[in-house]
């Protein structure tokens, strides 16, 4: 099991006809997936605007004064060539993120916590493939710049460093 992860267990005196626990698998060589992305931001405060990226980024560490003190949704989207030596992605840094991955359209699912790790076996075509990763942020860095909300400066009087965050790093696994 990963992280955070449970399982319930049942003793009882009778047989019960219930589907077997199947352990997941993992990967277990991975390499960084190099791509250039298009990323989209979409603000808390209703600003949309976009960015290409040739290197993920901690936005903590921006220049961009928007991607410093970004909260809310934020989509990457690249393509990648299946050449079959892959069957996993994994997101190795989401920085407290909230992750949701789709493969040429389709839903590969949503991380909350824990390893955001994704099995994309039934989702790959052959040749080109798109990939999105949706991160949710947290409000934190966003609070931190409105120096003139007296709301925000109660909530984030006890910071003293923005907070990481954004997508830093994609592997694709075996």
């Amino acid at each position: 099991m990963d992280a955070l992860e449970s399982a319930l267990i049942i003793f009882e005196n009778r047989k019960i006809d219930l589907p077997l626990y199947k352990h997941k698998e993992k990967p277990v060589e991975n390499r960084e997936l190099t791509a250039t992305w298009d990323v989209k931001f979409e603000h808390t405060n209703g600003d949309v605007f976009e960015r290409e990226m040739r290197n993920l980024i901690d936005f903590k560490d921006a220049e961009d004064p928007a991607i410093m003190n970004f909260a809310g949704d934020v989509t990457y989207s690249t393509r990648i060539e299946n050449d079959e030596s892959f069957r996993f992605i994994t997101l190795t840094e989401v920085n407290q993120a909230v992750s949701e991955l789709v493969v040429n359209g389709q839903q590969a699912g949503v991380k909350w916590y824990g390893n955001h790790t994704y099995d994309i076996r039934s989702f790959l075509q052959p040749g080109e493939n798109t990939i999105e990763i949706k991160l949710t942020t947290t409000l934190a860095n966003y609070a931190m710049s409105l120096k003139d909300n007296p709301v925000a400066a109660v909530l984030t009087n006890r910071y003293k460093e923005p907070f990481s965050a954004g997508l830093t790093g994609v592997e694709l696994g075996k």
